[in-house]
């Protein structure tokens, strides 16, 4: 019997010699045919490999650290491998590095494996590292020593990498609970702090206090876990204002934290503006220190003593203590790191300047990432200031005290002088519900001071992300996109200046054009709100 008007099945072909064959499928009521469809197809026999070797480069990093999480994702063609348990990892020695890998894609529902994502730690160096990933059905992995462990908790899910331990709440949670550095707590959960809101009127809805929040574990393995918290910013009175998705990422052996938020917008931009979006963790310390060129130390003395670091665009940066300005520069770092004597948190924002305007704020008793800031200045691109060149660039989202997406008249003037036909209809119209924007950080937690826990190395490794890469032969000869060749000097050089010189363009056009902003950043320009 049939259930539903969609039918779909896989077709096993084990066992059948490489020919030609046909396939009938017909719709019976009792004995009468109704529908009736025939296709032809061939089997051939086998030609990818079943076992083999394939080269893995690590490219260069910023900096050099003992170990550092690496995840990359490597295609096999049709029929290599069937079983993610058939694959290792060796380094240029030929030693067995620990890994952690979960299929992503199959030729077919029950087929081989046509994607793998494997996750492992190495060192971050400043000259490329060569692996290689050995693969067939005789292959077998040495279990993992030193495992990652997550426990779920009927109140708490909780992880262990053995450097460090942390909790996450189920119920009215601020994301991050308890951490535990090697065995000591650095950081007790606070139902306060939390990824939060504040509407224009200074109102303010936390995430911890949704009911109904879904704390979930969305892997766990010998190597790498993620956690995933999502829910509602609610007020204290029950009304809600935007969701938010925090997701956690943990490392056998590491004491970081990657913890990825993500905003939602709910309602009508035309009606709500944003005083502050941000994120709270509830970290106690009474020393900074700023990521900027210089590095800005300082102290946080008295319960309301604040210090915070803002990015406002592209090329202003500044840092305030106590009230006062007591740094700038262009760009900054995207980092602060803050704490007491054997207690201390780096804390980075991915592409922080390049996603103005940002903020890191600390308090004796927490740190907050401000997404949109709360200590914002007013909008300088306005009126006069605007013209053909920045005002697509959508600077009324980018700068001010409010976050406000409603598009304002002196911009709305340049897009109908424009394209009166084309973008101002859109312009006139265009409303924010239904944005989600993603940050990603890096929550390092350690016990020497910043200098010593190479803080600023930390920081430059994270932005740049160092990851892993297959062979391109590889990756081509696989067929997962079809016919593909790999560049090789000699061949097509015409078709590879030119797109050398495309993508070289797309870079110096955003710099020409200071193309850079959170809703613009990961993005070129092709139409205009």
């Amino acid at each position: 019997p049939v259930g539903s008007e969609k039918l779909d099945f896989d077709l096993m072909l084990a066992g059948r010699e490489p020919g030609e064959y046909a396939l009938e499928a017909r719709v019976l009521d009792g004995a009468e045919t109704l529908h009736a469809q025939r296709r032809d197809f061939a089997i051939v026999a086998e030609t990818a490999a079943r076992s083999g070797r394939i080269a893995v480069v690590v490219p260069e990093a910023e900096g050099e650290l003992a170990a550092w999480p690496v995840t990359f994702g490597v295609p096999f063609p049709w029929g290599a491998l069937d079983s993610p348990d058939h694959v290792r990892l060796l380094d240029a020695e030929g030693r067995e590095v620990p890994i952690q890998v979960q299929v992503t894609g199959r030729w077919s529902r029950q087929g081989s494996i046509r994607w793998l994502l494997v996750d492992f730690v190495a060192p971050a160096r400043r000259t490329a590292q060569s692996f290689t990933l050995v693969y067939g059905p005789d292959v077998r992995r040495a279990p993992v020593q030193a495992a990652l462990k997550v426990e779920e908790g009927e109140n708490a899910v909780t992880v262990d990498t053995g450097a460090l331990r942390f909790s996450v709440p189920r119920s009215q949670t601020p994301g991050l609970g308890d951490v535990f550095l090697r065995g000591r707590r650095v950081m007790a959960a606070d139902r306060s702090a939390g990824p939060y809101m504040v509407d224009e009127a200074g109102k303010r809805y936390l995430g911890s206090l949704d009911k109904n929040v879904e704390v979930a574990v969305e892997s766990s393995g010998p190597v790498k876990a993620c956690v995933r918290v999502s829910g509602w910013h609610a007020a204290e009175t029950g009304e809600r204002l935007g969701q938010f998705i925090l997701r956690f990422y943990a490392f056998a052996g590491l004491p970081y934290v990657r913890a990825y938020h993500t905003f939602v917008i709910t309602e009508d931009s035309d009606k709500v503006r944003y005083r502050d979006i941000g994120w709270t963790l509830p970290f106690a310390g009474d020393c900074c220190f700023f990521g900027t060129p210089v590095i800005v130390p300082g102290w946080l003395r008295g319960k309301d003593a604040n210090a915070y670091l803002i990015q406002l665009d592209d090329q202003r940066c500044k840092v305030y203590a106590g009230g006062a300005m007591v740094d700038e520069c262009a760009r900054a770092e995207g980092w602060a790191s803050f704490g007491a004597s054997g207690s201390m948190l780096t804390l980075a924002v991915k592409d922080f300047w390049q996603q103005f305007p940002k903020e890191i704020e600390l308090t004796p008793r927490s740190a907050t990432v401000h997404f949109w800031p709360a200590h914002g200045e007013e909008p300088i691109r306005r009126g006069d200031q605007l013209s053909a060149r920045n005002n697509y660039q959508e600077w009324f989202a980018h700068e001010g005290k409010v976050l406000n997406f409603k598009v304002p008249d002196d911009a709305l003037a340049f897009v109908k002088l424009d394209s009166e036909q084309y973008n101002y209809p859109g312009a006139k119209t265009a409303n924010a519900i239904g944005l989600a924007k993603t940050h990603e950080m890096l929550l390092h937690f350690h016990s020497e001071d910043w200098e010593r826990a190479k803080a600023r190395t930390t920081n430059m490794v994270f932005q740049s992300n160092p990851t892993a890469a297959c062979d391109p032969a590889w990756v081509c000869e696989s067929g997962v996109f079809g016919r593909m060749e790999p560049r090789r000097p000699g061949r097509f050089e015409s078709i590879e200046r030119a797109l050398d010189e495309t993508i070289a363009q797309i870079y110096r056009l955003r710099e020409a054009d200071r193309d850079y902003g959170m809703f613009n950043w990961g993005d070129a320009h092709h139409n205009w709100l």
